[in-house]
């Protein structure tokens, strides 16, 4: 199936994996993630059905940036 993008940008091999960027927490504070988390906590988004989350930290480097896995929870 081709899909609307397909042709722009760079080319990308590695299998593609949904996911939602909820917040970037640039000061390292947990505390400004919970309360944002908090003034939200009444807003609907949609809904998904989620098998598993994964809480994920990112280094930004010259090369680009990244990622590793700070917690895996398995929901289902």
């Amino acid at each position: 199936m081709r899909m609307a993008f397909d042709g722009i940008g760079e080319k990308e091999d590695r299998p593609f994996t949904a996911h939602i960027t909820l917040a970037r927490n640039r000061s390292g504070t947990p505390g400004s993630f919970a309360s944002l988390l908090k003034s939200e906590a009444g807003r609907s988004f949609g809904t998904v059905k989620l098998s598993t989350l994964k809480l994920k930290s990112s280094t930004l480097t010259p090369q680009g940036p990244v990622y590793s896995d700070v917690g895996v929870y398995p929901l289902a």
